[in-house]
């Protein structure tokens, strides 16, 4: 029994240690993993919005709707997004065919010859604004619905979660194995000893 309830003594401090270990890697892992998620779609947004750019000539009319909603289309096919294009007055003049992402781009847009990049609660979303001789022609707005890119990120952490609880049933072992290793020569002198005393 002295033999047994010493290495019970030691391997549930290695196990907690190593456990603990385990979690606090695995929880930063998960952190920089969704982190590096985010930043890969904030720069495909970006990439988005600006493919569209070019596509723009010099003017916006309404006769430019046809063509920019064909070019709406297949770039957003090509990123996964949503992409839109609206004028100054907050008219839709091309979109992706996303009717999710019309109804957003039906705000008026930011008057302000800079990008917004960000989420508004349903979207994470980059917009570029279309300035033609110092003049805010409209706005293209590429998009991604935080629906998901939640599945997405929830996929790799339960995969990451996955890997994490194999790890700690191989550390689970290897400590018991370790305990063992450990308290085997302060068994054998405690038995050395009690049978000197007897």
């Amino acid at each position: 029994m002295a033999r047994k309830r010493l290495l019970w003594q030691l391997y549930p401090s290695y196990l907690l240690v190593a456990v603990t270990a385990i979690v606090s890697v695995g929880w930063f892992a998960a952190y920089l993993l969704e982190k590096s998620h985010l930043a890969a779609l904030d720069e495909r947004l970006h990439l988005t919005a600006q493919l569209v750019l070019q596509e723009i000539g010099e003017s916006l009319s309404p006769d430019d709707a046809e063509p920019l909603g064909a070019v709406c289309a297949r770039i957003a096919a090509d990123t996964g997004t949503n992409v839109s294009v609206k004028l100054a007055s907050g008219r839709v003049l091309a979109e992706s065919g996303n009717r999710e992402e019309a109804t957003t781009a039906g705000a008026p847009p930011q008057q302000s010859a800079a990008m917004t990049s960000g989420a508004d609660g349903r979207e994470m979303f980059v917009a570029l604004p279309i300035v033609r001789g110092g003049n805010e022609l409209g706005v293209v707005r590429s998009s991604i619905p935080l629906s998901a890119i939640r599945h997405t990120v929830r996929k790799s952490q339960f995969g990451l979660a996955g890997a994490g609880l194999l790890i700690a049933g191989c550390a689970a072992v290897l400590c018991l194995v370790v305990s063992r290793q450990v308290s085997r020569p302060f068994e054998e002198i405690r038995d050395v000893a009690e049978r000197f005393a007897r």
